[in-house]
């Protein structure tokens, strides 16, 4: 074989990271955070990965991430490559907002990344959001979840990589979703709970005005929970639904006394305050667990680990931008992220 036919034989035959993602039926980034072991990608993703990437010969270049930082690094605009935190509007839950921002920020400057953030309804339309992120360089957009039933639609993401952090009240995205894990939290509280062997519980949950994702998993790993306790022989009522609003903890309170329970699973640590105002002690009248606490609560319960959905979403799109994978996903993922559960006075852990 003549030297330069041989080198077309070599050059046609080289197995590309995309050429295995096809063979797979899943996203290059996905491909490529298989082979580097992320533990966002289930065990057997990985598996699977790894072995049709050994049966293809695939090898990877490490050349590409050299290369496509020389290419960001001449971007038009005379600006390194940017990742960018985006929110819908200054309403859109602030303080999830703080706490991820500064987080993307400190790892995505690691990684030698610019860092932009901005509100979309700040500028006329989405088209001008996304021309303003343009300019100043950005490839990447991690995008905030949003209470605006219409937020995001007319978002232009093929011109991104992106992903999105939580979930909140508007229509499905199309993009693949970083969030904490709603549905095992509330499971584990449940099974806290029950081993605890009380004579009754319940569960109480906040109700928005228009059901996310969110709500929908909570109101399905309450369903397993209750009838987890009524297996046991707790006496347990349905899961109680209280519509979102500045008296929804006070009404909270109210009902956990006139059902006279044992034990409760309630949405947040807030409800601290209107216990002590209804003169109610926990644990000697009430044990509870919260599934989201601040920072110094009495409560027991769970603490988001904002730091590590950061983390992964960064990851994510950093993967995506060295693989050129912009707009929406053949197939979206979801990577959820454990909450860590903190002892509180409300709720003493059983003994042994």
């Amino acid at each position: 074989m003549q030297a330069h036919a041989y080198n077309d034989y070599l050059m046609n035959n080289v197995v590309r990271l995309k050429d295995v993602a096809a063979a797979l039926g899943i996203n290059p980034s996905t491909v490529s955070r298989a082979l580097n072991d992320l533990p966002s990608i289930p065990k057997a993703t990985r598996e699977r990965v790894k072995a049709k990437a050994a049966e293809m010969n695939y090898r990877p270049d490490p050349s590409l991430r050299r290369l496509a930082e020389r290419r960001w690094a001449i971007h038009p605009s005379g600006r390194s490559v940017s990742m960018a935190f985006v929110a819908w509007s200054k309403k859109d839950y602030p303080n999830h907002y703080l706490l991820l921002k500064n987080g993307i920020r400190k790892i995505a400057e690691d990684l030698g990344y610019g860092f932009e953030s901005l509100y979309v309804d700040d500028y006329p339309d989405a088209t001008s959001a996304a021309r303003v992120l343009k300019s100043r360089g950005v490839a990447g957009i991690i995008a905030m979840a949003s209470k605006d039933q219409t937020a995001w639609q007319n978002f232009p993401w093929n011109q991104f990589s992106s992903v999105q952090t939580l979930t909140g009240e508007e229509a499905e995205t199309g993009l693949s979703t970083v969030r904490y894990d709603t549905f095992w939290t509330l499971l584990n509280a449940g099974k806290r709970i029950l081993k605890s062997c009380p004579a009754s519980a319940a569960i109480c949950l906040i109700e928005q005005p228009h059901r996310s994702k969110t709500d929908e998993l909570n109101h399905s790993a309450a369903l397993q929970v209750i009838e987890l306790w009524k297996q046991a022989g707790i006496a347990c009522p349905p899961p109680q639904f209280f519509k979102i609003s500045p008296d929804a903890q006070q009404a909270m309170v109210s009902w956990l006394a006139e059902e006279g329970v044992h034990n409760a699973i309630v949405p947040n640590s807030s409800i601290e305050w209107p216990l002590k105002k209804s003169g109610i002690k926990t644990p000697e009248q009430i044990r509870l667990i919260a599934l989201k606490i601040e920072e110094g609560s009495a409560i027991a319960g769970y603490r988001w680990q904002m730091d590590q959905i950061a983390l992964r979403a960064v990851q994510q799109v950093d993967s995506m931008i060295r693989h050129d994978e912009t707009g929406s996903p053949a197939k979206p993922e979801t990577t959820v992220i454990p909450c860590l559960w903190v002892s509180g006075k409300s709720f003493p852990e059983p003994t042994e």
